[in-house]
């Protein structure tokens, strides 16, 4: 039942992110969100953290050399979980180096220092 709840979740964000927050707005994205929460739904993704191919879908690659590791450099769209259960993992853009194994993934841009 949660996960057919995601299409409003993202109609929310949607929302919230074009136009002007209006008290009622404020209001219906507040209770939406403390409900869920009490049922233990909770989100995944946020930028800065860490690349996790269990949580998240990576929709862009884009390359840092220099990078250590992946870096959710923005959410495109949120995830979400249930207790220990991805529901939905969240779609974010990455930046870090190239794959290890040589494979092509997702959309690869140059960021960063530009390689070679």
């Amino acid at each position: 039942m949660l996960t057919a709840l995601l299409p409003v979740l993202d109609a929310v964000d949607r929302a919230c992110e074009h136009e002007p927050i209006t008290p009622g707005l404020k209001d219906i994205t507040s209770t939406l969100e403390t409900q869920l929460a009490t049922l233990g739904m909770r989100e995944v993704g946020e930028e800065g953290e860490k690349f996790d191919p269990t949580r998240h879908e990576a929709v862009t690659h884009h390359l840092d050399t220099t990078a250590r590791h992946l870096t959710c450099t923005k959410v495109l769209r949120s995830g979400y979980r249930l207790g220990d259960r991805l529901l939905r993992p969240a779609y974010v853009e990455v930046t870090g180096p190239p794959p290890a194994d040589g494979q092509p993934g997702p959309e690869r841009t140059t960021g960063g220092r530009q390689p070679g």
